[in-house]
This record gives C-alpha cells, structure tokens and sequence, in this order.
C-alpha cells in the first residue's frame, strides 16, 4: 500500500523559505538528517519515499482578526462592504490541531444563514421564493454579524492551534518512554523550574 507523511520543524522564515526553494531532494536529505537514525520503519519510509513526492513549505499563524478589521479590511473604511471571508482566509491556523477544514464547514453554515435572511421570502404557498428581501434585514448587517459569530467561535481555535505548534516542537513531544505528551510536558517543566 501506499505510505503519507509529514515532517515539521521550527526553522527560521528565511531558512524555511531558502530549503523549500531548494527543492525536493533538498527536503528529503533533510528529513533523513533530522529522523534517519529513528526506529523502524521510519528510515525505511523516508528513505523509499519518491523524490518527486517530497513537498515542503512553511507554516504560519496570524494574529486573530478582529472583526472592525475584517469588515472595513486593511486599508479602507467600507463598514457597508458586501465581501466577507471564510475559512483560512479569515482564520488560517497550523494544522496541529486538525481544525481547520471543521471550522470553514461550520463558516459555510453560518454563511448560509446570513444570506437565507436576506434572500428569502414565502411564496403565496408558503414556500420559500428566492428573491431580495432587504426589508428586515440588509445584506451588510448579515455579514457583520456572521463576521463576529465566526471570529468568537474560531479565536479559540486559532489559538490553541498556535499553542499546539509550539508544544509539538518542544522536547516534551518526543519524550521516550510510555507516557503521555501531557505528563512528559509536565514532567519537563517540573524539572526545568527545580521542582524535582
């Protein structure tokens, strides 16, 4: 069958940037650099893995947005605009806590609402007949509000994806032994801070 996988590590921008321009032979060499002398069947994956199936890039993460600059945008003053954003555009995160893809579904629903209440009205028999229906409420309105339910409900997300980012990348994360990446955080930070 066939095998995925992904390797990250904390690099500087440039460097990330610099590797990745390299290519992939370049990303390979350094993925069997950094996990070549790990147990079976890590080495062997690696090593087998296709030049040409080898990708890399780096990761991100932005600061939340606020929602008076995610109405007005960066450089306007456009609180009526009609464009909004969903999804990573409006919330990107690293991917390790495997969010992302779940909250631009739940942006899609939330989305979907917004506009039902502007573009709907009840026909004569009492279906729904898609037609502008400004009268309660206007488009602009809808969207700021879907803006603001969306960041409160994705700024958790956001951020524990950045703090994940950051754990996964300590020592704790590897920790040999049968224990939980918790408890080694834990047990690592004890003994950092001269509590063992």
């Amino acid at each position: 069958g066939e095998t995925m996988w992904q390797l990250s590590f904390p690099m500087s921008e440039d460097d990330a940037k610099n590797l990745s321009k390299r290519g992939p032979g370049a990303l390979k060499t350094k993925a069997l650099e950094r996990c070549g002398a790990w147990h079976v069947p890590i080495p062997d994956l690696l090593q087998n893995t296709p030049e040409e199936l080898v990708s890399g890039y780096p990761v991100y993460d932005r600061d939340i947005l606020d929602t008076d600059t995610l109405r007005r945008g960066s450089g306007g003053d456009d609180s009526k605009s009609r464009v909004t954003l969903l999804g990573d555009a409006a919330h990107p995160m690293s991917p390790f806590k495997g969010q992302g893809a779940n909250q631009a579904l739940l942006d899609a629903v939330l989305i979907a609402r917004a506009l039902y209440k502007v573009f709907r009205e009840k026909g004569a028999d009492g279906a729904d007949v898609w037609t502008r229906n400004e009268k309660e409420f206007s488009l602009e309105d809808v969207l700021g509000e879907y803006e603001s339910s969306m960041l409160k409900r994705s700024a958790g997300k956001v951020k524990a994806s950045a703090d994940a980012a950051k754990f996964l990348h300590t020592a704790a994360a590897i920790s040999e032994g049968n224990i939980t990446r918790g408890a080694a955080a834990r047990e690592k930070t004890s003994y950092v801070e001269g509590k063992k």
